[in-house]
This record gives structure tokens, sequence and C-alpha cells, in this order.
């Protein structure tokens, strides 16, 4: 999705259907991608897959998905995180990305189209 960043607009397709489409500035602007009260982070750790699976348990985390070597994570304000700090995780601070945006907008239409069949 970097090509995607230096597009005049962009829109995304989930299947078969048309998301969203708009300048990449107004989709990371989105509510969904940026709801008040959670902040953005990007969290490093030697065990990607483990430390997401305890992410994706807790209660203060709203979505964390695997991109590349690291978990992009949408986290409650006030969680610190401090059980999970150690010499081999790095926390930081980050800013919505086009994955981001396309990981939740699709997981939203997934909740949508899942709820209709039942």
């Amino acid at each position: 999705m970097d090509e995607a960043e230096r597009c005049g607009r962009v829109g995304y397709l989930h299947l078969g259907k048309l998301l969203t489409i708009g300048t990449p500035s107004e989709l990371k602007k989105i509510p969904d991608v940026n709801p008040p009260g959670y902040r953005r982070l990007e969290i490093t750790t030697e065990d990607t897959a483990e430390l997401l699976v305890r992410l994706k348990h807790r209660p203060t985390v709203r979505e964390a998905t695997i991109f590349g070597q690291s978990i992009h994570a949408l986290i409650e304000e006030g969680d610190e995180l401090a059980d999970i700090a150690s010499p081999h995780v790095t926390i930081r601070p980050t800013v919505a990305n086009l994955e981001d945006v396309f990981v939740t907008i699709a997981r939203k239409r997934q909740a949508e189209l899942a709820a209709l069949e039942s």
C-alpha cells in the first residue's frame, strides 16, 4: 500500500464491493480508524505472533494486526502496556497508514455481513 499513499484518490474493494473512496488524507481521518479515547501504537518484538495473541485477548485493545516485523495496535488511552514491556519489546506511537485503514473498514464490513446473516 506504499504506492497508494502517493495517489490522489484511493478506493477499497472487499469481496467485490467498494467500501470507500477518498484521498489518503481523508481515509486516514475516518472516525473508525482513529476513534476518540484510543491511540495507535507500533510494537516490535522477537515473537510477534505470540504477542499478537496476547494483545487480542486484552480488553483495552480494539485492533491488533501484524505489519511486516511489527504489530499495529489500537489501544485505549491509559493502557501503558507495562506488563509486556521488556528489553525485547519496542513500543512507539504511530499514525494510521492506508493498511490500517483497509484493515479497519474491512473488519467493520465483515462484522456487518455477519450480523445480517444471524
